[in-house]
């Protein structure tokens, strides 16, 4: 007997086919690696799949939001002191730029190697039903596809060079003279080392973290989606959450991109 060709858009996958050739699989699933600025990482070897070189990044980031300050407010003689706040005793970009910043790259790994697990459990555990894992695995490739936009990612970037410097900038005068800022003859103007923080180092930042608070909003979605399936629940679980208390640790990977704020 010939046996008949299975269609492309067809998978087996833990005994049940899925007709949905756009799904994928729960082993796939990752918040992280995707999108315009991940595959710009890995052309310009800032990464290597999955998320090796991470020291790389974290070096490589920091030091072109960071040291260009720090050079150009020396020349300018507002490293260490002159009026105002110098630039090294500006806790708040010190913070911002050597803590905050590679800790929200840092955290790349963490949530990686924390939510993929966490996904793929519940088919492993039969949370998902066989008869509900051709959606699941639906909600799983819309999730990557949401992570992979183009447009979305363009929309942060644009964001950040225009609501969030006007922002910053309408705060700036409220601190006087620092390293940011300089004397002019119509008042108060950036200086060098403040044109580079206000149109590199800070957007940098904010673009970084605005892609964590994004993807906070994926993994929302993804777990509000899961919760519409018909699970497979257990009321005698000793997690005391039906089986998903799982969940909990995972999602405490996040705590990472708090404390960066």
């Amino acid at each position: 007997m010939k046996p008949v060709p299975r269609d492309r858009g067809t998978a087996r996958r833990g005994g049940t086919t899925s007709d949905h050739p756009e799904a994928a699989d729960s082993e796939e699933f990752s918040l992280v690696l995707g999108g315009p600025l991940y595959q710009l990482l890995l052309r310009t070897r800032l990464a290597r799949p999955p998320l090796d070189l991470v020291n790389r990044r974290v070096v490589a980031i920091t030091l072109v939001a960071w040291l260009p300050l720090l050079v150009l407010s020396a020349l300018e003689g507002r490293a260490f002191g002159g009026g105002g706040i110098s630039f090294l005793k500006d806790l708040e970009a010190q913070v911002r730029l050597l803590v905050a910043l590679p800790l929200l790259i840092l955290a790349e790994r963490i949530i990686h190697e924390r939510l993929r697990p966490a996904v793929t459990l519940f088919v492993e555990k039969g949370i998902v039903r066989p008869e509900d894992r051709p959606r699941f695995d639906g909600i799983v490739s819309s999730t990557m596809r949401w992570r992979n936009s183009v447009v979305l990612e363009l929309g942060l970037l644009a964001f950040v060079f225009t609501v969030g410097h006007n922002l910053w900038a309408e705060g700036l005068s409220l601190h006087g003279e620092t390293w940011l800022v300089r004397p002019t003859d119509s008042g108060l103007g950036l200086s060098r080392p403040g044109l580079w923080y206000a149109w590199l180092s800070l957007p940098i930042f904010q673009f970084i973290l605005l892609r964590w608070w994004y993807r906070l909003i994926l993994w929302v979605r993804f777990l509000f989606l899961v919760s519409r399936l018909d699970l497979d629940l257990s009321p005698v679980n000793p997690d005391r959450a039906g089986g998903l208390g799982y969940l909990g640790t995972s999602t405490a990977a996040f705590g990472t991109t708090n404390c960066a704020r």
